[in-house]
C-alpha cells in the first residue's frame, strides 16, 4: 500500500469520526428524524422505535448506574453470560477512572474478592489498564482511548504482520504498538497472579477492546488458554486471515458487544463494504479510500451481542460484515446537503452509542432481566 493512500485514509477516518466528538456534550434535541441503522445480522429481526431522540435519550445514554450488591461471575466461557458481561464492562469503565491515582480503582476491585491488583501504564504510548486475581480468576482489563496517545495509535490503522507475533494474518498497527509497550511487564502480572488453575478473562471497552483481542491472540499463541474474551464497543482489529485463526483457536469463547449504532464498531470498514463507506465522504478522497480499505481487508472475530434501540439484547449472532454497506449508506443520507453543525446533530447519536457509561448501564438491566440461558439461544463451533 503506497504512503499516499494510507494518508489519505487516515484523512477519511479523521472525517468520519472525530468530527462526532463535539456531540458528546450536546444539550438540546439532536435528531429530528430517527432511523436506527442496521445492525450485523438479519438472523434476528431487530425491532426500531420511531419516537424522536432528544435530550432525555441524551441523560438516559450518558448517566451512571448503580452496580449490584454481590459480585457473582460464572467460570464457563464457551456460553454468553449476561453477569461475566455486566462485570467486565463495569471494570472496563472503572479503567477510565484510573488516573492519576488508582487507588479507587484498587479498592473496588478488592472489594469483589480479588486480593491480588496490579495497575499498569505506559506514559508514552498511553497503556493502562490492570489485571486482578484471586482463586478462581485472572482479570485482564484495558482501558480505551483517553489520552492523544491514544487517537495517534487509533489512527496508525496500517497492518503488522502477525507472525511476528506467533499467530497468522495481519493486525492493526496502532494497536499492537501500544500493548508492546507494556507487553513484558502485563505478561509477568499475569505469570505471577496466575499461580494455579485460576481460568484468564480479558476485556476492555473500544480501544481497551482491541487490545483485549490481540492479548488473548499474543497469549494463545504461546500456549496460554484464555478462557473468555468480552468487548464492548470494539473497532476492527486485524484482518480476515487473522479472525479466521482466532475463531478457530476460541471457538464460542469471543463475544462482541454492540449498542445500536455504535460507529467505532465500523472502523476501520472491512473490504465488502468498501465503496459504500468511501462514498460517505468528500468527492476527494472517495477514489483512493475505496482501493485503500479493499486492500486492508479488515474483519470482526468472535459472535456479535446486539443492542437494539429499545435496549433488547439480541445474540449471539454470526458477524456478517455486509451489514455495514447499509450503515454507511445511511450515513451519506443522514449527511448530505447539510453543513457542519446539522451533520453533527443528526449524527450524535453515533458517539452517542458508545459511551462507556451507556453499555454498562444496559448490560446491568439485561443482567437484572433474567437467566441469559432463558433468553438467547447458544451457537456452537457450527456459527463459524
Amino acid at each position: 500500500m503506497g504512503l499516499k493512500g494510507l494518508r489519505l485514509f487516515r484523512l477519511s477516518f479523521l472525517i468520519s469520526v472525530c468530527t462526532l466528538l463535539p456531540a458528546l456534550g450536546l444539550s438540546q434535541k439532536v435528531f429530528a428524524e430517527e432511523q436506527s441503522f442496521p445492525i450485523e445480522s438479519q438472523v434476528v429481526p431487530l425491532h426500531s422505535s420511531s419516537h424522536a431522540w432528544d435530550f432525555s435519550d441524551l441523560k438516559k445514554k450518558s448517566k451512571t448506574c448503580t452496580p449490584p450488591a454481590e459480585f457473582h461471575f460464572q467460570s464457563d466461557g464457551t456460553q454468553v453470560h449476561l453477569e461475566n458481561a455486566y462485570w467486565l464492562m463495569r471494570l472496563s469503565n472503572l479503567a477510565y477512572n484510573a488516573m492519576p491515582d488508582s487507588s479507587q480503582l484498587k479498592n473496588e476491585v478488592q472489594s469483589l474478592g480479588f486480593p491480588k491488583y496490579q495497575y499498569f501504564n505506559v506514559k508514552k504510548t498511553g497503556l493502562q489498564g490492570f489485571v486482578a486475581a484471586n482463586d478462581q480468576f485472572v482479570f485482564v482489563i484495558y482501558r480505551g482511548s483517553q489520552e492523544v496517545a491514544d487517537w495517534i495509535n487509533n489512527l496508525d490503522f496500517g497492518l503488522r504482520n502477525g507472525p511476528k507475533y506467533g499467530f497468522p494474518g495481519k493486525i492493526h498497527t496502532g494497536f499492537i504498538k501500544s500493548l508492546d509497550s507494556g507487553w513484558a511487564n502485563i505478561e509477568n502480572i499475569i505469570g505471577e497472579f496466575k499461580d494455579a488453575d485460576q481460568k484468564i478473562w480479558v476485556s476492555g471497552h473500544s480501544l481497551g477492546a482491541s487490545l483485549s483481542v490481540l492479548t488473548a491472540a499474543r497469549l494463545e499463541a504461546a500456549g496460554t488458554s484464555v478462557e473468555g474474551v468480552y468487548t464492548f464497543g470494539q473497532p476492527r482489529t486485524g484482518d480476515e486471515e487473522f479472525v479466521e485463526w482466532l475463531n478457530a483457536q476460541m471457538p464460542g469463547r469471543i463475544y462482541r458487544f454492540v449498542n445500536d449504532n455504535d460507529v467505532v464498531p465500523k472502523l476501520p470498514p472491512p473490504a465488502i463494504a468498501s465503496r459504500e463507506f468511501s462514498d460517505a465522504l468528500p468527492n476527494q478522497i472517495r477514489g483512493i479510500t475505496e482501493g485503500v480499505v479493499r486492500k486492508l481487508r479488515y474483519a470482526h472475530e468472535g459472535l456479535l451481542m446486539a443492542f437494539d434501540r429499545d435496549r433488547i439484547l439480541h445474540g449471539p449472532l454470526p458477524t456478517a460484515e455486509s451489514a455495514d454497506k447499509p450503515y454507511w449508506v445511511e450515513f451519506k443520507r443522514r449527511s448530505q446537503g447539510t453543513n457542519l453543525i446539522t451533520w453533527i446533530l443528526n449524527n450524535a447519536e453515533l458517539a452517542l452509542d458508545h459511551f462507556p457509561g451507556t453499555y454498562e448501564c444496559y448490560l446491568r438491566d439485561a443482567m437484572q432481566q433474567g437467566d441469559v440461558e432463558k433468553i438467547l439461544p447458544h451457537l456452537t463451533k457450527s456459527a463459524y
